[in-house]
């Protein structure tokens, strides 16, 4: 039970892109491939730093750095303008320009992925880029002043941010795995008593006793039964099965019957 000790072993249901659910459709080799690299990068920066921080700009550049090729079919800009500065915000949509850029920003839908419009807007950048599927990304972690951004900064942006949710996935995996690695050490199963479970009841850090209920598919555990001494309430809880140490774990005692017939049996 619970043999899956690689991530991309993982059911599909498990793997789903949330922040981006293009790359759940014709995308999603793109999505696999950025799931094995935050894999890969998390690996080593565990084994060459142990529990140092992996600060994301540094995740980000490496993550990009090392997929096998830069994911887009083109590297153009099918739109480039610019507003009159003297024009007042609240007046800005009625600006030809504008309309133009909103009108560019539904052709991007049809354009390869990568494609990108861009408008200067008062002296601030606004960005459209074709993520992949319909979807247009506003690339919003990116800078809006200063000089024009190139194209590749602008992919970089979109890029980074799926590495960002490569890596919230791929750490979410590595959760599911460490649970498949404790439910098979412990062999937890439904029934069992866990003991001195640690949670906040009243404000306060208390240990409580639970039963088993179920098992999750990644490997959490369904707790019931929970009894506190000095409370007349039962309780209830999730836990993930990695927090679950040996000693938590009560064997039942042999039932004395059973130790009778052990005893008789040993006597002739």
């Amino acid at each position: 039970m619970w043999p899956i000790k690689d991530p991309m072993q993982l059911h599909e249901t498990m793997r789903q892109a949330c922040g981006y659910h293009y790359l759940n459709h014709s995308f999603r080799p793109l999505w696999l491939e950025g799931l094995r690299v935050a894999h890969k990068l998390l690996d080593l920066h565990e084994e060459e730093r142990g529990n140092e921080t992996y600060y994301q700009d540094s995740f980000c550049a490496d993550y990009i750095a090392a997929l096998a090729d830069p994911q887009f079919d083109t590297a153009n800009i099918v739109f480039d303008g610019e507003t009159d500065p003297a024009m007042a915000h609240l007046h800005r949509i009625d600006q030809p320009a504008w309309q133009a850029f909103k009108s560019a920003q539904e052709s991007l839908k049809l354009a390869p992925r990568g494609a990108i419009a861009l408008l200067n807007s008062e002296g601030r950048w606004h960005i459209r880029i074709h993520a992949g599927d319909g979807y247009i990304s506003e690339c919003r972690t990116m800078r809006t002043s200063g000089p024009k951004p190139s194209v590749r900064e602008i992919q970089e942006c979109l890029l980074s941010y799926e590495g960002y949710l490569a890596r919230c996935q791929a750490k979410e995996e590595r959760i599911i795995l460490r649970n498949f690695a404790r439910l098979r050490d412990l062999n937890l199963l439904p029934g069992q008593t866990i003991r001195d479970v640690d949670l906040t009841h009243n404000g306060k850090r208390s240990k409580i006793s639970f039963t088993i209920l179920s098992i999750s598919a990644t490997g959490f555990l369904s707790l019931t039964n929970g009894v506190l001494r000095g409370s007349r309430n039962r309780f209830t809880a999730t836990v993930a099965a990695w927090q679950i140490t040996a000693s938590q774990v009560q064997v039942p005692e042999p039932k004395k019957a059973a130790a009778a017939i052990v005893l008789d049996t040993a006597l002739f």
